[in-house]
């Protein structure tokens, strides 16, 4: 009983040698053209038409003589659209020398389990009709591919793994080798550019000039332009690199006809009243042309909206543009730019991004609290703000109040501020100068630009019996 055994093992081992004693060190799987896919082709699609080939690469070899073996296929984020047929795997030569005589690899090939439709795996059973050697190659077709719906999200992997064993157990390979089939991009993407600030020139620019209270940009022209033009920035959706394809894995994407949304949110209150004080323009000197441009929808004084632009192509710029009447005060504001392109064949594709800021001149600062003078009158709490022109030149200030719920007026002082010299303010000088009166029951906070190079602040609050209760630091 015991020689049986003795017997048995030794055959075994004899085969085992046989079939598998170069076969230690592990084999590669490629995929035989990876392809990339944009990202948003999968809101309305969940197949690959065409997800190509895997490719086993043989460290080793298999002959003739060692039989049968199986290599068991696998996809992630994925499944089979049709069923996997024996066909499907081809074993081909391409490497020189073999085990066994002169590399002739081909093989027989039927499918053991798995492979239907819905599946994620199939395992093929291989048998060598010629001696496959190092360098020889199992290529499997994959079938089309659906639930893909994944690749939906930028970066994700269509991946295959492949394993190798025989009755001996796993030969060729340790453990599995994976491979990715297709992976997603953002394919027609969005492009919000700010506008280079400060730009001097006679029609536009970023800086606003505290010398006009405020209501016109520092330009040449600022003293009699009453119509000054924002560039704030440009928006535009482009096609992406030819290697991105469409679900079938061979024609470039592109992004057919499309519809177009902007919208905009930030500080508006100094655009004119016509139709076109905000407009996205086809050129960037904003120069409105109604054949051409499209007027906002709406202009509020933290929102802009626009309506929708049909038939928008791809790489198309739309600059966005805001006029000013050279009569309200320009408050100062980086607005946030919000695009959409919408195609029924693709999901949505949205972007935002900053625009082009804009800011005064001049000197400015902050006081944080403030009470008006009804408050005054309520509890006998007042406020006082001692303002210092530290420069050597006379010049306007300009006033924001804005009030605990966020509503804002801005206004200038009654007169201009000497050199080297300073002013108590009152809450009511501040009401006064700005039109907004701070309620009994609320506070303030106010922010003062001035038209010159430095300046400093005091904050004091007095209490209802006249003793100073409260002084700030100096605050340049």
């Amino acid at each position: 009983m015991q020689s049986n055994k003795i017997l048995k093992s030794a055959v075994a081992l004899a085969l085992a040698a046989a079939g598998s004693s170069a076969f230690a060190a592990a084999g590669d799987l490629t995929a035989g053209a990876a392809k990339t896919y944009g990202a948003e082709i999968f809101g309305t699609s969940t197949t690959l038409a065409s997800p190509g080939t895997a490719v086993y690469t043989f460290a080793g070899g298999r002959t003739t003589s060692a039989g049968l073996f199986q290599i068991t296929f696998s996809v992630t984020n994925s499944a089979f659209n049709a069923a996997v047929a024996g066909g499907d795997l081809v074993a081909t030569y391409v490497g020189t020398g073999a085990p066994g005589g002169s590399s002739t690899c081909a093989a027989t090939v039927a499918v053991r389990s798995g492979g239907a439709v819905g599946d994620t795996s199939v395992t093929f059973d291989v048998t060598p009709t010629g001696n496959c050697a190092a360098n020889d190659t199992l290529t499997w077709t994959l079938p089309q591919l659906k639930s893909v719906s994944a690749l939906a999200t930028i970066g994700t992997k269509v991946e295959a793994t492949a394993s190798l064993k025989d009755l001996y157990g796993a030969f060729d390979t340790s453990g599995t080798k994976t491979t990715t089939l297709a992976s997603s991009v953002a394919g027609v993407a969005g492009t919000i550019t700010a506008t280079t600030a400060d730009q001097s020139t006679s029609s536009k620019s970023n800086v606003i000039s505290v010398a006009t209270s405020a209501t016109k940009f520092k330009t040449s022209s600022a003293a009699t332009n009453a119509n000054i033009l924002v560039n704030f920035g440009s928006v535009v959706f482009a096609n992406p690199a030819a290697s991105v394809k469409l679900t079938d894995g061979t024609t470039a994407l592109t992004a057919p006809s499309a519809s177009l949304d902007v919208s905009l949110a930030g500080k508006f209150d100094a655009a004119t009243a016509t139709t076109a004080s905000v407009f996205l323009s086809a050129s960037s000197t904003c120069v409105y042309d109604s054949t051409t441009d499209t007027a906002a929808t709406t202009v509020g004084a933290t929102a802009v909206t626009f309506p929708t632009i049909t038939g928008y192509a791809a790489g198309t710029t739309r600059y966005v543009c805001m006029k000013v009447d050279g009569k309200t005060a320009i408050p100062e504001t980086t607005p946030t730019i919000t695009a959409k392109l919408t195609n029924g064949s693709y999901s949505a594709v949205s972007k935002s991004g900053s625009g082009m800021g804009i800011a005064r001149d001049g000197w400015t600062s902050t006081v944080p609290f403030l009470t008006g003078a009804a408050g005054a009158k309520q509890d006998g709490f007042a406020s006082y703000v001692r303002l210092t022109n530290t420069s050597s030149v006379d010049g306007i200030v300009n006033v924001t109040l804005t009030l605990d719920d966020g509503t804002s007026k801005t206004g200038p002082l009654s007169a201009a501020v000497k050199a080297n010299s300073s002013v108590m303010l009152s809450g009511a000088d501040l009401e006064a100068a700005t039109g907004l009166t701070i309620p009994a029951t609320s506070k303030a906070r106010a922010s003062f630009s001035g038209q010159f190079s430095s300046g400093s602040l005091q904050n004091f609050l007095y209490s209802p019996n006249g003793t100073l209760n409260n002084v700030t630091p100096d605050n340049h």
